[in-house]
């Protein structure tokens, strides 16, 4: 599968990579769903680094 996988986060939209990875593979109460399509904002860049570490509860309710 294709992912964009950030190399370097001071760089901005610079620091994205375009790389191919492995399928995740889905294990215990895991859920794998396929994505289609997808995109961003450029405010995300600026968002914190807790907002994807788990530090921070999930907010889509």
């Amino acid at each position: 599968m294709k992912a964009i996988v950030v190399t370097d986060q001071a760089a901005g939209t610079a620091g994205m990579t375009l790389n191919e990875r492995p399928e995740p593979k889905a294990a215990g109460n895991d859920v794998l769903v396929e994505v289609h399509a997808s995109g961003f904002t450029p405010g995300e860049l600026e968002w914190p680094s807790t907002m994807n570490s788990g530090a921070v509860a999930h907010r889509a309710r």
